[in-house]
């Protein structure tokens, strides 16, 4: 790839970034505020207070939650489908991207109780990715195990690197999945008994995507035991993969 094309890759990814990143900051930041104030209103009221107030909460709550919902899906389900001969890698530091998804994501997930905490073996880790494509999925899995985290629980989210691949674990406490549901998650449009709504496609994204990586995505867990996502891929963007569960 030429320099001006490396240039140009490196602007698209800091301009998607960027724009990711106003969303959240500018529209779930002051919906979680809505929420949780209107939430605050709801239980300080009283059993006999006026019917029309609570009716007028009510429905600021709902459609709050609807609106950001639909905006979970704006950043993390948007243009889930691309062509795998599109995939552009760049060399991208994969835990500086990580923390800043965190960031970004930081007052959404406080809004409801939790925190996220991030642990790596290495202070950076640079891969060779689609830095667009792996930064949609990064904001899915976050928002995805914090719909399914119990309220003031961690989520977990690990990374290390051996020979030559890259492993990242997303780790919720929630209620979990049984077996045979596991092993359908990532199927176009499936959503699993303990489902928190949105579309059922961000999972199925992030298969597409570490497959066109040369990789693989997989799960673990076990029903009340919360579920963690695995994405292990070659740092270098070659094409051998290892079967799901080796080594782990």
């Amino acid at each position: 790839m030429s320099g001006g094309g490396h240039m140009a890759d490196t602007g698209q990814y800091e301009a998607v970034s960027g724009l990711i990143s106003d969303i959240t900051h500018s529209l779930r930041m002051p919906l979680a505020v809505v929420i949780g104030y209107a939430e605050l209103l709801q239980k300080g009221r009283p059993r006999d207070g006026d019917a029309q107030t609570d009716e007028y909460i009510a429905k600021i709550l709902e459609h709050a939650r609807f609106m950001n919902e639909r905006l979970s899906n704006l950043v993390s389900v948007a243009r889930l489908d691309f062509d795998e001969g599109s995939i552009v890698r760049i060399p991208v530091d994969v835990v500086a991207l990580i923390r800043n998804v965190a960031k970004d994501m930081d007052s959404v997930v406080k809004s409801k109780g939790s925190r996220i905490r991030i642990e790596s073996d290495c202070e950076s880790i640079i891969a060779t990715i689609d830095a667009f494509q792996f930064l949609k999925v990064l904001y899915n899995l976050t928002d995805n195990a914090l719909k399914h985290t119990k309220r003031a629980s961690d989520i977990r989210i690990t990374v290390s690197c051996s020979e030559g691949r890259m492993l990242i674990v997303f780790r919720d406490e929630g209620m979990g999945l049984p077996k045979e549901e596991m092993e359908r998650i990532f199927e176009s449009g499936y959503q699993g008994s303990n489902s928190g709504g949105g579309s059922g496609y961000g999972l199925h994204h992030a298969r597409m995507v570490a497959e066109a990586h040369g990789g693989e995505i997989f799960a673990k867990g076990a029903p009340g035991k919360g579920l963690g996502i695995y994405i292990r891929i070659p740092i270098g963007g070659n094409a051998d993969s290892a079967s799901a569960g080796e080594g782990l």
